[in-house]
């Protein structure tokens, strides 16, 4: 399905919406895109700046005249264009729409607790590093600043016993959490978000074959560590 869901402002709200024009190709309309898409919008009673935005076309109009308009639905205007179209192809297009919303809504949903959860750890690292100035003895300060000397990696197995966790249960959480995914060859591999923040690959070879590693930083180790110490407690 060549239709692309975007974020577009339509009433001061960013909202999912899509190219009128590419639902037009993608019904198969006979009947020319101006046309149709103004008789669509007076059929269902959408409201410019509410449920569509219109626009001129940037550049020259190879037909002559004005710049032709063009249309930007909100995903609801286009899911009723869709299911007043009375087609096969529409309600095969308007479950499209309605399962890329479902997928959205949980991507969304797990970046927010993802972004709630590093603003949480970010806070906690940032007031730590504060604290080096006048408590240089305290535990968890001489913890990360013995890491942050040592500048060294580790691979999981070393960061779940610097961890005093389990190599599976560390694995897992971070998954879980989506810090990292196993590639097609099963193989441990960070999202680049997190690259070289928390995690560097780092090459290796032998005289048979020759691969990446994924090893944790000493801010991954801290990060993980706060934030998996306090879920075994």
């Amino acid at each position: 399905m060549n239709i692309t869901i975007s974020k577009h402002l339509i009433g001061n709200e960013s909202i999912n919406s899509i190219d009128a024009r590419k639902l037009h190709q993608e019904l198969e309309i006979k009947k020319d895109y101006s046309n149709w898409i103004k008789d669509q919008i007076k059929r269902a009673r959408l409201v410019k700046d509410r449920d569509y935005l219109v626009y001129a076309q940037k550049g020259e109009n190879l037909k002559g005249g004005r710049p032709t308009n063009e249309y930007i639905l909100t995903l609801d205007s286009a899911k009723h264009i869709c299911m007043i179209s009375s087609t096969d192809k529409g309600f095969e297009i308007r479950d499209y729409f309605i399962e890329c919303e479902k997928k959205l809504a949980h991507q969304n949903k797990s970046i927010s607790k993802i972004q709630a959860l590093q603003m949480a750890l970010d806070a906690e690292i940032k007031l730590e590093e504060a604290n080096n100035l006048i408590e240089l003895q305290n535990h968890k300060v001489e913890y990360f600043d013995a890491l942050v000397d040592k500048n060294l990696l580790t691979n999981f197995r070393d960061t779940a016993k610097e961890l005093h966790l389990g190599q599976k249960y560390l694995i897992n959480s971070l998954m879980d959490k989506g810090y990292i995914y196993r590639d097609k060859n099963n193989d441990l591999k960070p999202y680049i978000q997190y690259v070289p923040k928390l995690f560097e690959i780092k090459e290796w070879s032998n005289s048979k074959k020759a691969g990446t590693q994924t090893m944790v930083t000493p801010k991954g180790r801290e990060t993980f560590r706060l934030l998996l110490n306090s879920e075994v407690v």
